[in-house]
This record gives structure tokens, C-alpha cells and sequence, in this order.
């Protein structure tokens, strides 16, 4: 009985570790896409060509990439 009381408990720490790092993973693209936007506030305010937004482009590439699930990735629909 304490074995199977310990698999048990066992799991439940595990599912609280899977949980805190969704949510670590959510708050830290949070964090990227407020960066992202102020990039995008500077370039608007300063010109997409100034130094800050060059050098924080630079930085941020690929950012972004990991908070978005393959899954549900679709092509963008095409211009007219």
C-alpha cells in the first residue's frame, strides 16, 4: 500500500513539474511578443531603419518560433 501511495504521489509531482513549465514557457513568450511589439513601437516612432530596431531584430530572430505549436501553423493566404 505505501508503494503504490508513493507511484501515486510520485506522479502527482510530476504533473505539477509539466504544469509550472507550460506556464514558465507561456510567460516567457509573453515576455518575447512585449518585446517584439516595443520593437515594433520604436520602429514606428524612430524609423524601421534606426540602430535600436536594427540591433533588437537581430537579437529577437527567431524569437518567437518556439511559441508557436506546429500544429496549428497554416500557410498565409496569398495576396491580390
Amino acid at each position: 500500500m505505501l508503494a503504490i501511495n508513493a507511484v501515486i504521489d510520485a506522479s502527482d509531482a510530476n504533473d505539477g513539474l509539466r504544469a509550472n513549465r507550460a506556464a514558465g514557457a507561456a510567460s516567457d513568450c509573453s515576455a518575447r511578443y512585449a518585446a517584439l511589439l516595443d520593437l515594433a513601437e520604436l520602429a514606428r516612432r524612430d524609423g524601421k531603419s534606426s540602430e535600436v530596431v536594427v540591433r533588437g531584430l537581430s537579437q529577437q530572430n527567431g524569437a518567437m518560433s518556439e511559441c508557436i505549436p506546429a500544429g496549428r501553423v497554416r500557410p498565409a493566404p496569398p495576396l491580390h
